[in-house]
């Protein structure tokens, strides 16, 4: 993929509030956090690195208001060109499950998990698409799993989520489904066909 190029920011820009973080003020419980991410160069203690399928850098950010006002995050590449503004598909705790557009591949994106705590600190990991049809947007949803109950638990023993997609099988009825799980311990997706009607 030689033509790719650096990433350019939105033309939409992000709101100022939530960058830089303010020091002085404790940080929020919970978050109003706005679906659609931007395409900026900011980063903060947040910021976590990751590496797109064709190798390439990416940095997501999550700047972060206390209500009324919204939180938001920022996806940035050094050197691959994002496409359109990416989104967020679902989020849960502190997890936030996103997708991502690159120039000249519209029509699959990335798919990445960003974990805003933990005992390493952020962290941004990418997940293999099981197949290129995938539901339409807000068909997913990101459960984290936290074994708070286990003599055995510690802080990256426990960190583990489940996301769950449903999609329509198109190559039978109109109550056909798949249900895709993904588990985070093992990295692997599963299917499961479901009939509705």
């Amino acid at each position: 993929m030689g033509d790719e190029k650096p990433t350019l920011p939105s033309l939409r820009p992000p709101p100022a509030h939530g960058y830089p973080p303010h020091d002085a003020a404790p940080p929020a419980s919970w978050v109003l956090l706005d679906l659609d991410a931007y395409v900026a160069d900011r980063e903060n203690a947040t910021s976590a690195w990751g590496t797109m399928s064709n190798g390439k850098a990416i940095r997501v950010t999550f700047c972060t208001a206390a209500p009324p006002l919204v939180s938001y995050i920022c996806v940035w590449s050094p050197d691959a060109e994002i496409a359109m503004e990416p989104t967020v598909e679902a989020a849960e705790s502190d997890l936030i499950f996103l997708s991502v557009f690159l120039r000249g591949r519209r029509d699959q994106g990335e798919y990445f998990v960003y974990k805003a705590a933990g005992s390493k600190g952020p962290s941004l990991r990418r997940l293999q698409v099981p197949e290129p049809c995938w539901p339409e947007r807000y068909n997913f949803t990101l459960l984290a799993h936290r074994d708070t109950g286990s003599p055995h638990a510690d802080g990256d023993n426990d960190d583990h989520y489940y996301i769950a997609a449903l999609n329509q099988f198109r190559r039978s009825g109109p109550g056909d489904f798949k249900l895709w799980l993904f588990n985070s311990m093992d990295g692997k997706w599963s299917t499961t066909p479901v009939s509705v009607g």
